[in-house]
């Protein structure tokens, strides 16, 4: 994300980084095949978000997300106990996004 790899520093070797942190890309990389299908679920359901308000970002419609979990087969009951994780850090991610947008424009 900052050329790291350019670079060759510790963090492209999975080591901490500058910032005393892991590449967040190795750090919440899935670690199961649940875990991966459940990124794959996300990534194809990029647009089932739900909004609220002035149009922030407050989760995912989870009924499509199950749908599309069925019809790939991948079992429900990982991705209904995996997605609602996800959609926090996404939530989260979102927000923060919107703050440090509404900060550069002031």
């Amino acid at each position: 994300c900052e050329r790291c790899l350019d670079s060759d520093s510790p963090c492209s070797r999975g080591e901490r980084g500058a910032d005393g942190h892991r590449c967040p890309y190795d750090e919440h990389e899935p670690q199961t095949v649940e875990g991966l299908q459940a990124w794959d679920l996300l990534q194809q359901c990029q647009g089932q978000v739900r909004t609220a308000g002035m149009g922030g970002v407050v989760g995912i419609d989870m009924a499509a997300v199950l749908t599309v979990a069925d019809a790939v087969g991948y079992d429900r009951r990982w991705m209904a106990l995996l997605i609602p994780a996800a959609e926090a850090g996404m939530v989260a991610g979102y927000r923060k996004l919107d703050e440090q947008t509404a900060d550069s424009e002031e």
